[in-house]
């Protein structure tokens, strides 16, 4: 597979590793590119790709980022004709019609000139029926890739994911981890809005629910929760990195 999709997996949640499960862990210690090359979907065209082969990782913030010596998010080959984010190694044959009639779209194009390549991920993801959960995921990682390229869009992103983490949990068909990371995440993205009271309110509504989980006795979760609670009441809106990380992690993403 050349570049794999990248499903983020919650920090709390992992025993040993402060990064997504994106590949095997490997020993490096710092951010290495290599080029690859990719097809676009839209045209057929092959094209020349700067892709992460690794990266390592020195923490994790709360609302999810990898910060270390790492590009976050992950960075996707993008159609030199279309602006076409390839997000995936495969689409399947109808998906492919479904992507060819989005690109050639006047909205989409609009859309390409002003949004970063996550935004187009997940714009993408919810023409072609994805979930909320995973759209909320891509506006998550747009916030991020924002921060660096289009600072004054982190705040819409923010607000799309936090709508798209309420409409998943809303629907009931999240599993357990998905779930908490929805609650946990939302949270942490009304603090980061400034939103404090909602993000208050929601932090009472969230300790119940975890505790109905059985997940108090889930150190890291409740560490993270305590954290965004303690921020919140400081009125902080700047990120925060999840304290007490110390292990580090080095992901390779090359083709396997």
């Amino acid at each position: 597979m050349l570049f794999p999709s990248r499903r983020m997996s919650p920090a709390w949640l992992l025993a040993a590793a402060l990064l997504p499960s994106f590949a095997a862990l490997q020993s490096a210690t710092a951010l290495t590119l290599y080029e690859a090359e990719a097809t676009c979907p839209v045209d057929g065209q092959t094209f020349r790709a700067t892709l992460v082969a690794s990266y390592t990782s020195t923490g994790t913030r709360l609302d999810l980022k990898p910060v270390g010596d790492v590009i976050a998010p992950y960075r996707y080959p993008v159609c030199p004709g279309s602006g076409f984010v390839v997000y995936r190694s495969e689409f399947s044959g109808d998906e492919i019609a479904a992507i060819r009639s989005i690109a050639a779209s006047d909205e989409f194009k609009a859309l390409r000139a002003k949004h970063t390549d996550h935004a187009v991920v997940a714009y993408v993801k919810q023409r072609l029926g994805a979930g909320e959960f995973d759209a909320a995921l891509s506006y998550l990682q747009a916030s991020w890739e924002a921060e660096r390229d289009r600072p004054q869009l982190v705040d819409e992103y923010r607000t799309l994911a936090l709508e798209g983490f309420d409409a998943a949990r809303a629907r009931g068909n999240l599993s357990l981890d998905d779930r908490q990371t929805a609650m946990v995440v939302s949270a942490e993205l009304e603090r980061l809005l400034g939103d404090f009271s909602a993000a208050a309110e929601r932090i009472t509504s969230l300790v119940l629910e975890l505790a109905a989980d059985g997940a108090a006795g889930n150190a890291a979760l409740m560490t993270a929760v305590e954290q965004i609670a303690q921020h919140t009441y400081n009125r902080r809106a700047q990120p925060q990195v999840l304290s007490d990380q110390t292990s580090q992690g080095t992901v390779g993403s090359g083709a396997r």
